[in-house]
């Protein structure tokens, strides 16, 4: 059976109603939020992901989180101080203690409730999540990071935000790559790791232009070529989301996650002024070297030469309506001289 895309919400309107009542007390007490995981996902992104029984996830500024939490907790739902739903804890195969993914005392709220058989009779979402918005690295008060259901099952539903398609990478992304290390280990909560790969893959592979077309036919990724629609939808996006973005559509295999750290920390500091990469002369691989401009040309240089290739960042260049948008490779200065003694230039 073939992959089947949706031109509207595969979420009906008696399921949307029933996922998006429990939260309409938020709107009454005028506290923002914002719709975040499958249900964002299926509602506004045409996903067809499946929602009955799902967690709700509702992110909220931080300031109310905890005013946000005591409003939901009224009515047909519970807070639980405590969870022992599996998707959520560490495998016991990677940590004795079995962690859960979100810290349910300082910035995320379970709440439970009262009748799970009623509520999946109503399709109502038996657990609820509110987290605060720094943990998806979400910025409710950003417009390009939020949209309105274009086709709410009742007028009363129409404030609620969900994140747009640029919001919601732009959220997954950082949230993938900031992922805080859990003891003794040191590693990332690997179930909540796995929960964002899956929101990105979806929505790669649903709402992107192209219907799953998102590149050339080239086999291997060093000779992908990303269509002009996605990168447009991709410099859409903050610059230190874009590398990522781009070795997920490519599948590109990336560096090591220390290196991926560097990259994000050094584009989000240009991102806020605080440093000058891309727009300087030094970065760029056709000013810097002109006959290697592409993965693939620096990956057969070093080839020939006996040389390890040098650690490469792509960046799109957003351009004018009438100019579509462009990829360029560079290395970032952190990594340009040793760049140019590897490559004994």
């Amino acid at each position: 059976m073939g992959i089947h895309y949706y031109d509207e919400s595969p979420s009906g309107p008696d399921e949307q109603t029933g996922r998006l009542t429990p939260c309409l007390p938020l709107l009454q007490h005028n506290i923002p939020f914002a719709i975040y995981g499958e249900d964002a996902l299926s509602i506004v992104h045409r996903v067809p992901a499946v929602l009955d029984g799902v967690c709700q996830h509702l992110l909220v500024p931080d300031v109310y989180f905890n005013e946000a939490a005591r409003i939901m907790s009224k009515g047909s739902y519970s807070l639980a101080l405590q969870d022992d739903y599996s998707l959520w804890l560490e495998s016991s195969l990677l940590n004795d203690t079995e962690l859960h993914a979100f810290d349910l005392q300082n910035s995320s709220a379970l709440l439970l409730h009262h009748s799970p058989e009623e509520a999946e009779e109503m399709s109502i979402p038996p657990r609820i999540f509110v987290h605060k918005q720094s943990v998806f690295h979400f910025d409710i008060n950003d417009p390009s990071s939020t949209m309105l259901n274009p086709e709410p099952p009742d007028p009363i539903f129409r404030p609620i935000l969900f994140p747009s398609l640029p919001g919601f990478l732009d959220s997954s992304v950082a949230s993938y790559l900031n992922l805080p290390s859990l003891p003794p280990g040191g590693y990332p909560h690997a179930m909540l790791l796995e929960k964002l790969t899956t929101w990105i893959g979806y929505l790669l592979q649903y709402t992107f232009p192209g219907r799953g077309v998102h590149h050339n036919e080239a086999e291997e990724s060093l000779d992908r070529i990303i269509t002009p629609a996605v990168l447009q939808v991709l410099s859409q996006t903050k610059a230190e989301r874009q590398p990522t973005l781009v070795r997920f559509v490519t599948m590109m295999k990336g560096p090591g996650t220390k290196m991926l750290l560097l990259e994000w920390s050094d584009l989000r500091r240009e991102r806020l002024g605080k440093n000058k990469i891309t727009s300087s002369t030094e970065y760029g691989l056709s000013k810097m070297f002109p006959t290697m401009a592409s993965p693939r040309a620096m990956a057969d240089y070093a080839r020939i030469k006996g040389l390890n290739p040098p650690f490469l960042t792509p960046q799109i260049i957003r351009r004018t309506a009438q100019k579509p948008a462009e990829m360029q490779w560079g290395i970032l200065p952190r990594y340009l001289g040793r760049a140019k003694t590897s490559l004994r230039l």
